[in-house]
């Protein structure tokens, strides 16, 4: 049996709450388990200070004969708490865990995503599928997926990886790179990559700001003996020194490659294999947009007040 709904999505909240009752008053559905699934149910607990649809639905669930069920879908293990009182007294509260997926069933989907079928035992198609697993298991990429399979709650999030991916392919660069991997990432970094600046050294953070003010100020390639002079750009116009703290070479480099293997920022193939003199001039490029991490730097972490001062010069200039 179906339901006329036309025009019913103009309706107020009250109207269509009242046209739902009707439905229910009108015994068509008593034999008919209905089920309300409310998806991301956390903000449905928080969006409103009296959470009056979560309210009137409890209301349902005890007055009507039918077969009613609301269902919440959520990431938040806390979500029950947001509830107001009156709600939880109304509901049975059980809960089912959906565990995160493995890191490797992220890389076999995203495989499975990016792969192309070669029912015709094409050669080209299987020199291109055995360069994306390649691609998948190399080491850069492995710290993308596994950093992420931590932290993100659908696979959705790898998919639409695999889309940017796509995206940057043209008629010079026909195949995707490890390169092309990192910069889609860059761009779909949740919440823990910024999570992760949090518990950066003031010398870590002090390199990342002068990472993010050269990779947004031009498209040329950094690296860290760039990234070591403009950090001492920055300390000498910091009112001679009254704004900064000097820290020696050898320790900016070893802060660069701690954010290497904090997932912050990328230093190029093998970087694990240079020595000192090879990795003040290797390719390296931050793991996220160089605006958001400064603008993340200047306003949302505790930090010494000189390295907030160079992020919001550096936001400045790059406007």
């Amino acid at each position: 049996n179906e339901v006329e709904l036309d025009g019913w999505g103009q309706k107020s909240f009250s109207e269509n709450l009242e046209f739902l009752r009707s439905t229910l008053k009108a015994g068509k559905y008593e034999s008919m388990p209905i089920f309300f699934i409310l998806d991301d149910f956390d903000l449905f607990a928080s969006r409103s200070k009296r959470q009056t649809l979560l309210y009137n639905l409890c209301d349902l669930l005890q007055q009507y004969t039918a077969q009613l069920a609301l269902v919440g879908l959520t990431t938040r293990f806390d979500a029950y708490d947001l509830l107001e009182k009156r709600i939880r007294s109304r509901i049975t509260y059980r809960v089912i865990v959906f565990p995160l997926p493995s890191k490797k069933s992220i890389q076999e989907s995203v495989l499975t995503e990016l792969s192309l079928k070669n029912d015709r035992k094409l050669p080209e198609v299987k020199k291109y599928n055995e360069r994306i697993k390649a691609i998948l298991e190399s080491k850069e990429v492995q710290k993308i997926l596994k950093a992420n399979s931590e932290h993100v709650s659908s696979l959705e999030w790898f998919k639409l990886l695999g889309t940017l991916v796509f995206s940057q392919l043209s008629e010079k660069e026909d195949l995707p790179t490890v390169r092309h991997f990192l910069e889609a990432a860059k761009y779909l970094n949740p919440d823990w990559s910024m999570s992760s600046v949090q518990n950066c050294s003031v010398v870590q953070l002090a390199m990342l700001v002068s990472l993010s003010f050269l990779e947004g100020r031009s498209n040329t390639v950094c690296n860290f003996a760039l990234a070591f002079k403009q950090y001492e750009r920055f300390y000498s116009k910091s009112s001679a020194g009254e704004l900064g703290q000097k820290f020696p070479m050898r320790m900016c480099l070893e802060a660069i490659i701690e954010l290497e293997s904090m997932g912050l920022v990328y230093c190029g193939n093998n970087s694990d294999r240079l020595n000192n003199l090879d990795r003040r001039y290797a390719h390296i490029s931050l793991n996220m947009p160089p605006h958001t991490l400064l603008d993340y730097i200047k306003n949302k972490i505790t930090c010494t007040s000189w390295v907030k001062q160079w992020a919001r010069q550096g936001f400045l200039l790059l406007e």
